[in-house]
Parts: C-alpha cells; structure tokens; sequence
C-alpha cells in the first residue's frame, strides 16, 4: 500500500504525480537543478531560475493551481513511496 501526501500537499497531487513520472526524461535532458513548470499532467517548461518559472506560471494561469520545481535526481526516490505501480498508473 503507498503512502499518503500530506493533506498540505494533496491539492497538488497530479502534478508531484506528473513530476515524478516525467523525472527520468527531464533529467535525460540535463534540466538538472533547473526549475519546472508543471500543469496538471504536463510539464509545460523548464526554467534557469524559480523567479522566472513562477513569472511564466503567474503570467499563463494568474492565481490558478500550478506547481515549480527544481529538477533533482534524488527526488525519483524520495517519491517512490508515494506513487508505487497500481491498475491506473504505469510507473515511467
């Protein structure tokens, strides 16, 4: 059985969702401590710095839902816990 997200973290849960199945690629790609902009199940971009990736998200969605966050690697299994394979998720 998984984890749980904390409830402070649960109204972002698609997007930790899409981040951690998305990891492998961004980090394929060298986005690396780089900071992304995340939308329900897209990663919409990458950016150099949080200030310019909470300026682009601020700018699409005003004060709607989004998430930034800085690329790590070892985020693949701080999360595992949270996102194990089920019937209606395929682990990346």
């Amino acid at each position: 059985m998984p984890n749980t997200l904390p409830e402070s973290l649960k109204p972002l849960e698609r997007e930790i969702w899409t981040y951690y199945r998305e990891l492998p690629r961004l980090l394929e790609e060298e986005h690396e401590g780089r900071i992304a902009l995340i939308r329900d199940d897209d990663v919409l971009s990458v950016w150099d710095t949080l200030g310019d990736a909470m300026q682009a998200g601020h700018e699409k969605f005003g004060f709607e839902r989004f998430m930034t966050q800085r690329i790590r690697s070892t985020d693949r299994q701080a999360l595992e816990p949270y996102f194990v394979e089920s019937p209606t998720r395929v682990v990346a």
